[in-house]
Formats: structure tokens, sequence, C-alpha cells
């Protein structure tokens, strides 16, 4: 195996696809494969490194390849995922999205098409870390409007589920916690520079609802707007 290349997995019952595969990447990429959705989560698992799944849906008895996205999922596992299958419905196909599959190739499949698709999925070795610079950059545009986490993700093209755990992953927070963190940064700033009422300042940063603001306020800063305000003003005069 070739240390430098991309490591994909190949999960897929057909032997006739799995040489399909071979013959299409493995001159660009190192290959793994997997014939059962068993196998597939066993090399997930014990292996460090896997760039890319290629899954099939229709795997045999056992477990499927819904199966096996659910399970990286409880796993931790973000691995981008492309489902190749040839007799998938628009049902499975949108729950395989909610899951966070990345791309969907139909069986048989044109060399270019998925060559393309998969340039466009693993484009970036960081794929992971540019979606979650993605919505940071789309909070810091937005924060003073009433976005929610499930705008931020859908701002960038993600499911909710799905970049909440890249989120994690990352930033060790959640979507909420940074973007209520931003918000409370500016509104601090608002507070100790400015003479808006504490109302406007909380719907400048983003809250409809001022005493919500302020509940979420003491929650990161330990003291209330109005109590912060105080103590700056005070401590601006001390220096003076």
């Amino acid at each position: 195996m070739i240390e430098d290349k991309r490591t994909f997995l190949i999960v897929d019952d057909e032997c006739a696809c799995r040489e399909a595969f071979r013959i299409a990447l493995e001159d660009e990429y190192n290959l793994i494969e997997a014939e059962t959705g068993e196998k597939a989560l066993e090399i997930l698992q014990r292996r460090e490194k896997i760039d890319l799944v290629l899954l099939d849906f229709l795997l045999p008895p056992g477990i499927d390849g819904l199966k096996v996205l659910e399970r990286m999922r409880e796993l931790n596992c973000e691995v981008p995922v492309i489902v190749v299958t040839g007799k998938g419905t628009e049902e499975v196909c949108r729950s395989a999205f909610k899951m966070g599959v990345r791309d969907y190739i139909q069986k048989p499949f044109k060399v270019n098409e998925l060559r393309e698709t998969i340039k466009r999925v693993c484009g970036s070795p960081e794929v992971r870390k540019s979606h979650v610079d993605q919505a940071i950059e789309f909070m810091e545009e937005h924060y003073c409007q009433p976005v929610s986490a499930s705008d931020v993700a859908q701002g960038v093209g993600l499911s909710y589920p799905h970049l909440a755990r890249l989120f994690k992953t990352e930033k060790c927070c959640s979507i909420d916690v940074w973007l209520n963190e931003l918000r409370i940064d500016k509104a601090q700033v608002l507070l100790g520079n400015s003479n808006l009422e504490i109302r406007e300042i909380a719907t400048k940063v983003g809250f409809n609802d001022q005493n919500y603001f302020g509940r979420v306020f003491k929650k990161h800063t330990g003291t209330s707007p109005l109590e912060y305000r105080k103590q700056f003003v005070k401590n601006d005069f001390s220096t003076k």
C-alpha cells in the first residue's frame, strides 16, 4: 500500500462492481474492499485513516447501507460517504443525505463521473475543517440576524445533524454555544462603547427577546447586561 495516497473503502457485495472500482481508481488511490456491512464497520473501527467510503445500499441480508450509515454516525465516524447503487429510491436517497452522505452515483457508473464526484467530495484534504470554517464565517456575517444553528447548517449546505457532529468534533462545543458566545462578545462591546439601550443591543446581536438575551448573557459572563455596563463604566472612570 502506498502511504501518500488517499485510502478509500469500497463496500459492495458484487465482485464485478468492486473490480470496476479497482480498474477506475487503483492507480490514484489505495483501495480496501468489504463485501458486507459488517466487514465495512470492522474496517472503519480498527483503521485510523479512511478518506472516503464508496457504499452500496443493497448489501446482503444483515447490515445494509443505511444501517452502515447509522452505525458510522453512532460511532462519530465522519468519513465522507458516496452512495453507489442501481436501485435506490428517492426515499432512500433522502434518508442517506439526512445522515450526511456527500453524493450519489447510479450504477452502472461512468468512470469520468465517478472521478469527478470523488474530486468534488475530497477536493480538500481537510473537508471537515472547511465546513466548520464556513459555518463560523456564516455566523460572523449573520449573527445580528435571528439565525439558528439549523440556519447555519443550511447556509453551508449540510444537514444540521451532520454539521453539528463536525463542529463538536473540531471545536468541542455546539453550534449554539459558539453562536451565543459570538453574540455576547459583540454585545459586551456595545454595552461598553455605546449609549444604546439594552433592548436595542439585544436586537443588534440577534436576540428578539430581551429577557432571553439577559439569561444567555449572564450564563456566559456571570453578570447581567446592566451590571456589566455599570461595572465597565466604573472601571473606565477608575483608570482616568
